[in-house]
């Protein structure tokens, strides 16, 4: 079982894409973060479009919604109810979970059961999450081989007020997801562990995970620019990216942050390694000053912060290169590659140990000896066998020989006949 949650603002992106399929941006609104004046209901909507996407074989699994008729919700229809659970001070109400397990788990089988499990789920990661949020859990690959469950979730609670512990009437804290990641990751141990045979483990602390790929091919902007015939732009991002993951996947020389950045696709690309190993100031103008570029004093201390350097002097974090990729996920990788190389180094110390005390020549001696045996002891079994079978033979052929000599005096002794006087003397 793998388990993922990002929070934004477009909740009605998703569930678009859920239920009608993609919708292109609209005319006069350019596609990105930086968009101005956008209008929540139409994000809540793209949101809800997104996790019912007939194109995706989406099947609508469960949802906690008052005003929605089984069998009939529309995405305008789970639009308008989510969205009238609101506050104006959150600009990221939605959390958008992501479910994916093996494609021979019991748990995909069935629907009531994937039904119950994706509820556990939701109460795991926080408890009463199912009753105080608003939410809607669609299944893709519905009638294929590998099935997935994307949720949306309304953050802001359906109980606007709540009263505190000095008995005052306060808002009802909105669902945080500060360090979900690591929330995910006891969520899917602890189900894996309480249903063994539902859902089998799947490993989730790859070298690079597979959301952390190197793609072949353009981006798209330079596919725009090659389809109007105009020559493509380069890509600072997609050239970082293609230096940094074939360095990573180098097993045998990057085993921590000196040799990494010490690694030739690195250097060929002019990029340095900056990495912040003490406290700083929090994140400003000044924090790139906290960084420093890697030595070989480095080596073993704890990196707290990354950044990477290019030929242009422009630094990049981690998130910017790839938004699932930080600091951890390479400390992982190098964590990975230097146990890798300290077993292969502790097995050519004990063949150069058994080398230096002869051992290697007698263990080859041994072994020629043993062969020599067991050729004596193939051939003698061989010799064996053919004599118990001409033994056998013999022993066979004497008995049918005494067999036959019985039989012929038998035949003799029935032949006879006796001429003389009766036996009662007559």
């Amino acid at each position: 079982m793998i388990m993922s949650v990002t929070q934004g603002r477009g909740m009605s992106g998703c569930i678009s894409y859920a239920l009608e399929g993609k919708l292109p941006p609209e005319k006069g609104q350019e596609k990105g973060p930086k968009q101005q004046g956008r209008d929540p209901e139409k994000d809540f909507s793209r949101t809800i479009d997104y996790t019912y996407n007939p194109a995706k074989d989406a099947v609508i699994l469960d949802h906690n919604l008052a005003h929605q008729p089984r069998g009939r919700e529309t995405a305008q229809s789970l639009t308008r109810e989510m969205l009238t659970v609101k506050r104006a001070r959150i600009k990221e109400p939605v959390a958008h979970f992501f479910i994916r397990f093996h494609s021979d788990d019991k748990a995909t089988k069935d629907p009531a059961t994937l039904r119950a499990v994706t509820r556990e789920a939701l109460e795991r990661f926080s408890p009463g999450l199912t009753e105080k949020h608003q939410y809607v859990a669609t299944l893709h690959s519905a009638h294929s081989s590998d099935p997935h469950v994307h949720i949306v979730v309304n953050r802001i609670p359906t109980v606007p007020r709540y009263r505190n512990a000095q008995g005052k009437m306060t808002p009802s804290p909105v669902l945080n997801t500060w360090g979900s990641e690591r929330r995910c990751y006891v969520v899917c141990n602890k189900m894996e562990l309480a249903h063994p045979n539902l859902m089998r483990h799947l490993d989730r602390a790859r070298e690079l995970p597979l959301y952390i790929r190197e793609k072949a091919g353009v981006y798209r902007g330079q596919q725009r620019d090659i389809a109007a015939g105009k020559t493509p732009k380069p890509s600072p991002r997609k050239a970082i990216f293609d230096a940094v993951i074939p360095a990573l996947r180098d097993d045998r020389k990057t085993t921590n942050w000196y040799t990494l950045s010490q690694s030739p696709t690195l250097k060929q690309a002019g990029i340095t390694v900056l990495v912040r190993t003490g406290p700083g100031s929090h994140r400003g103008k000044d924090y790139v000053k906290n960084f420093e570029p890697v030595t070989s004093k480095h080596v073993g201390q704890k990196v707290l912060g990354v950044r990477f350097q290019d030929s242009q002097g422009r630094t990049w974090a981690p998130k910017q290169i790839h938004t699932k990729f930080k600091a951890s996920t390479i400390q992982n990788v190098l964590d990975r590659h230097l146990a890798k190389a300290q077993r292969i180094a502790e097995a050519q110390a004990r063949k150069d140990l058994a080398k230096d005390l002869g051992l290697d020549k007698m263990h080859i001696e041994g072994l020629e000896e043993m062969r020599a045996e067991r050729a004596k002891v193939d051939e003698l079994k061989k010799a064996l066998a053919g004599g118990e079978k001409k033994l056998d033979g013999m022993e066979k052929r004497q008995e049918e020989k005494e067999k036959d000599q019985g039989k012929g005096k038998e035949n003799e002794r029935s032949a006879w006949t006796y001429r003389g006087p009766d036996l009662d003397g007559r």
